[in-house]
């Protein structure tokens, strides 16, 4: 069964690796093995915290102590009559992630990367409001991504483009959004080489597996009666939102009233395959979140339903 859940934006809260995918000529996909080019769903008898879970917590961690001094928070007295062990992802403050936010946006306008400062900022935070939906640069941002990494386009995600293109006619050629296509897919090969830069740097291999979790819920005529314990294909984005913390995903499983049912599901793919992440480019740290490439061929085991 190939899970099509695209009827509205979840986020469970994401680089090419070789894919099989041409990318633009003269620069490389990524490093991964073709037999790693996908996310393979984790036995159902130990569908916890898996591979790779201490290692991207700790990337995540690293440094927030520092940007949580620089504002003078948890002080020592704090500590010391709280036991607070100190600042991490999910306690992180509005000041520790702007200044994370800041520093991503200083790293990839220098070179190696030479991105334009205003399109990286405003990439960061229209991801912050909106993935896809009817967001002209957002849906430009999963454009070029679909374009620079030969990753295709979701059928829900070119109706989209092709329902604002009504109004806004070719909006992603015609540079509508204020920057050109050029501009857009030199900007999103800049996020994911400062991505698998850092992340090697704190000691992952292009092969190493990490654990994601995504949270899903449908109304009544959408839910496709998934049962716990069972691995499907997925059929998702260009990029999505994944986390690496099992409890984050369950929480978006319960967010939304008028739910039917609850889903929380997970995968095992390759560290080649995560396009950003909180500490390296669009993404919000508090939820653990990894952009990860969606529309390859996913296979998701089922965790839990609610």
């Amino acid at each position: 069964m190939k899970l099509n859940i695209l009827s509205e934006k979840y986020k469970g809260g994401p680089g090419s690796g070789d894919f099989g995918h041409r990318g633009r000529p003269g620069k490389v996909g990524g490093s991964s093995d073709r037999a790693l080019r996908r996310g393979i769903a984790p036995d159902a008898e130990t569908y916890t915290r898996g591979p790779g879970y201490e290692e991207i917590n700790n990337f995540f961690n690293k440094d927030l102590q520092d940007y949580s001094a620089a504002y003078g928070e948890f002080g020592e007295m704090y500590e010391e009559f709280t036991n607070y062990p100190g600042p991490n992802w999910e306690t992180s403050s509005d000041n520790v992630r702007a200044s994370v936010k800041r520093d991503i946006v200083n790293t990839l306008q220098y070179e190696p990367y030479s991105m334009d400062k205003d399109l990286s900022a405003n990439i960061l935070s229209s991801w912050a409001s909106s993935s896809n939906d009817s967001d002209i640069h957002s849906l430009s941002l999963q454009q070029a991504i679909s374009e620079e990494f030969d990753v295709p386009l979701s059928d829900w995600q070119q109706k989209k483009i092709e329902n604002l293109q009504q109004n806004y006619g070719d909006f992603y050629n015609a540079g509508t959004t204020g920057y050109t296509p050029d501009q857009y897919r030199n900007a999103v090969r800049s996020i994911y080489e400062n991505t698998q830069k850092q992340l090697q740097e704190a000691g992952f291999s292009a092969t190493d597996m990490v654990r994601v979790y995504r949270g899903i819920k449908f109304k009544d005529y959408e839910d496709p009666k998934l049962t716990k314990g069972e691995s499907y294909e997925w059929g998702g984005n260009v990029v999505e939102s994944w986390s690496f913390d099992n409890y984050t995903a369950r929480n978006f499983a319960g967010l939304k009233l008028k739910i039917r049912k609850s889903y929380v599901l997970s995968m095992d793919i390759p560290i080649s395959s995560i396009f950003s992440t909180a500490k390296t480019g669009p993404g919000c740290l508090s939820e653990a979140e990894l952009l990860i490439f969606g529309s390859i061929g996913n296979e998701v085991l089922v965790e839990d339903v609610y």
